[in-house]
């Protein structure tokens, strides 16, 4: 048997999992996470709402003890300004992908900014007028790629700390007397609030985007199993009905040739066809039922009254029966594939098909030898495609040339070596 690197079809690297879904249809759990991430999204919609009318709600709130002013009012529409850029960055907020920073964050930035500086001009308004500048940084850190993100942070403390300090300066104040002008508590609680309140919004949008990354994920498992699962198909179809439709080739050629000298063998021929053709129907609806189990011995027997037929004399020794799966399953397919290499691409008059129980019965061996090599090297996708098949289950593969002899060697261990392999 030569191999002489023709297409011999795709193979899977494992055992691949069925698919349920048909072509075209989605899968339920798809449907589901999708269902789910779409509740999530009104959820997180719902929440940044909540929190920005919070944030700016209770700015206003506790502005309402202070007499009012022209500068009182400047600071709310500065905060009215600022809540309206919150809530229309809400949308950009929840895309993942990255994104050139939109115009209304500048808006949101400007606003937020001037209600602090507002804030701190002659008698310090309070406090509470700093909560839409750590809002507004807790935007931009959303908005911003991660490694941007913690120096904004920083960034954005210190520069409402400095902003504050610098007016008391102005004032000639001490700031370690004066304590920034505020109560105990209520600085501490303040503090607190401004560390807190751009921590809420990543907080919020992160989870989102990680159930958004979350639900991609699954969506691609669900398309990797079912192209697994065409892929199991195309592979189980072409190991099957390539080789029926090769024994077919190969009859219907000896059909024609008897068809005159002898026409009682030429009948006898095209009555195998038919027969052939049914069982290669069967095959075909067994495969698309993924029900079809494949024994060794019977493909083996097969195999030898195929090339029997062939005109190449083939010599068959069974020394193992009763393989389980998947190493019946791997050694048949080594069989029907050497098969129809042997008859495609060599000229043999003589070959011979060996499998034992080796090592004790720890393992499998299956030897396919014909004296039909040509000179040509090379691997071929099939002995790949076989190798990567019994490398799934700790097995090996290995093709010899010796002179015009070729012989194709598989190794798989029995259940109880690979069980205390692992």
């Amino acid at each position: 048997m030569t191999d002489t690197g023709h297409t011999w079809g795709p193979e899977p690297s494992g055992i691949a999992p069925s698919a349920p879904e048909a072509r075209g249809s989605e899968p339920e759990s798809v449907r589901t996470s999708r269902s789910d991430l779409g509740r999530v999204r009104r959820y997180t919609v719902a929440t940044l709402w909540f929190v920005n009318l919070c944030f700016v709600g209770t700015q206003l709130l506790i502005a309402t003890d202070s007499p009012v002013d022209a500068r009182i009012i400047a600071l709310t529409l500065l905060s009215v300004l600022s809540l309206i850029s919150m809530s229309l960055l809400i949308p950009r907020l929840l895309r993942d992908e990255p994104e050139p920073l939109p115009a209304m964050l500048w808006v949101l930035l400007a606003s937020a900014a001037a209600t602090w500086i507002l804030a701190n001009i002659g008698e310090f308004a309070g406090w509470n007028w700093s909560m839409t500048a750590a809002a507004g940084a807790g935007i931009v850190i959303c908005l911003v790629p991660a490694w941007w993100r913690v120096g904004i942070y920083l960034g954005a403390m210190l520069l409402i700390a400095a902003v504050r300090l610098a007016a008391v300066l102005a004032a000639g104040e001490d700031p370690t007397r004066a304590a920034f002008t505020a109560e105990e508590p209520t600085f501490i609680v303040f503090a607190l609030s401004l560390i807190l309140i751009p921590l809420t919004y990543v907080s919020v949008v992160w989870s989102l985007h990680v159930l958004a990354r979350m639900d991609r994920a699954r969506a691609l498992a669900s398309e990797l199993a079912i192209a697994r699962e065409r892929l199991r198909f195309a592979t189980d179809l072409h190991d099957i009905q390539g080789h029926n439709l090769q024994v077919i080739a190969l009859k219907s050629e000896l059909a024609e040739r008897l068809l005159i000298a002898d026409p009682a063998a030429a009948a006898r021929e095209l009555g195998q066809i038919r027969t052939i053709s049914r069982e290669a129907l069967e095959d075909t609806r067994a495969v698309v039922n993924n029900y079809r189990t494949v024994t060794v011995a019977v493909e083996a027997r097969n195999a030898a009254s195929i090339l029997r037929s062939a005109g190449i004399n083939c010599t068959l020794n069974i020394g193992a029966e009763n393989i389980p799966e998947p190493a019946g399953t791997v050694l048949a397919v080594a069989i029907r594939e050497a098969t129809t290499n042997l008859l495609r691409h060599s000229r043999a008059t003589r070959a011979a098909i060996t499998l034992d129980a080796v090592d004790g019965g720890r393992a499998y061996l299956l030897s396919v030898e014909n004296d039909g090599a040509s000179a040509r090297a090379g691997g071929g996708t099939g002995l790949r495609g076989l190798t990567a098949r019994a490398a799934a289950i700790h097995g090996s593969v290995h093709a010899e040339r010796a002179g015009g002899t070729f012989t194709l060697t598989v190794r798989i261990p029995a259940p109880a070596e690979r069980t205390h392999n692992r």
